[in-house]
């Protein structure tokens, strides 16, 4: 999908920032199904009982089709019939066979003004906590999977609106130092997380047990995936420190592919921001203006440096994650994005090169005399 399709998808903007929205949708069940999914819904799976979930996707969908839905129920509706799809598409059912089902998800779409599927924030910001928490399986590492994902979501979005004041702020002033070391502080969350997802979820349970749910699945001709690390907000996090300008066709291939997944807000950030400098373009850019300013410089380098840090220190464990998560698959597989590990070693080297930049520019103004 280009950038003028996803510019078009966003004309009717949405009125509630993105985080905002994703709380409200939580706490929607708009076509009564709490206790379904509560009830039902995991054992029906563990059945492999596609006939009994097949009818009642069927039942759901035509209910959905005669329901008046606003945004926000839209994506209450999409969330759970994306569960159940996803379920069917899991044991086999082609998609395709299921009355209905690309018609609603596609009209559905015009009101989310999303891509018409579920997505990572159905599976997480806007799943329910507690007895209403959607989930396939009743495997405890299931739930924590969800939370994890769930808070390290809040963590990138309140990174990714510092990153965007950071755009904006004076590379010398202590406001830029502040908001860098807060999203450092901010992403000792994502650092902690995935040590303990590594920790206490085995490669065989998630590769075997999990991951077979976010399969990619066809709706109206094009092939959509499924909820996945790809769709998460990191991608704009580094999008907004590097990528925003950044010349390498691997990287502008994944940012392409998988920005079309984000909520509206999010993409809208894309857009605004396609090839104009990164934040740390802007203090490569300009460097002969803050040289008088050289410890307050310095000051806001060592920051930057630090959040790298902090990046590396995330996407280290998780890109060996991902490959211990393929050792145990077929040859060849693919994680819900599409991808296999190697995209994550191409963003681990990028931000390395990014840290090694910033280093560099350190010496530089340390050999200034003021």
């Amino acid at each position: 999908m280009s950038y003028n399709n996803v510019k078009d998808m966003s004309d009717n903007k949405l009125t509630l920032p993105s985080n905002v929205c994703d709380y409200l949708v939580s706490h929607l069940d708009p076509l009564e199904l709490d206790d379904f999914f509560e009830n039902e819904f995991c054992e029906l799976n563990e059945q492999q009982d596609t006939t009994k979930m097949k009818d009642k996707l069927e039942k759901i969908l035509e209910k959905s089709s005669q329901t008046q839905s606003n945004t926000y129920e839209a994506m209450a509706i999409t969330r759970d019939i994306g569960f159940i799809a996803s379920a069917l598409n899991r044991h086999g059912v082609v998609i395709h066979n299921i009355t209905n089902l690309e018609s609603e998800l596609l009209r559905l779409s015009e009101l989310t003004l999303e891509l018409p599927r579920d997505n990572v924030n159905s599976y997480t910001t806007r799943n329910p906590k507690g007895k209403r928490q959607r989930t396939f399986t009743n495997y405890p590492e299931e739930r924590l999977f969800i939370h994890s994902v769930r808070e390290s979501m809040n963590c990138l979005y309140t990174i990714s609106n510092n990153l965007q004041l950071l755009k904006e702020t004076d590379i010398c002033s202590s406001d830029y130092v502040r908001l860098v070391n807060n999203c450092s502080e901010q992403f000792n969350f994502m650092v902690n997380s995935i040590v303990q997802v590594k920790k206490e979820i085995s490669p065989e349970r998630f590769s075997f047990d999990l991951q077979p749910y976010f399969s990619p699945f066809v709706i109206g001709g094009k092939l959509y995936h499924g909820p996945g690390g790809t769709q998460m907000l990191m991608i704009i996090v580094e999008f907004l420190l590097y990528g925003s300008s950044l010349d390498d066709k691997e990287y502008q291939d994944y940012l392409d592919n998988n920005f079309v997944y984000l909520p509206y807000d999010h993409r809208e950030i894309v857009i605004s921001n396609k090839n104009k400098p990164s934040i740390i373009d802007l203090i490569l850019l300009k460097e002969s203006t803050y040289i008088e300013r050289k410890e307050r410089l310095y000051n806001s380098l060592n920051s930057l440096e630090k959040f790298l840090n902090r990046i590396i220190a995330f996407r280290s464990p998780h890109t060996q994650l991902a490959k211990d998560n393929m050792k145990v698959r077929p040859p060849k597989s693919l994680g819900s994005g599409g991808y296999n590990a190697s995209i994550l070693e191409t963003l681990l080297e990028i931000t390395l090169e990014k840290k090694r930049t910033i280093k560099e520019f350190k010496k530089t103004v340390e050999l200034v005399n003021v």
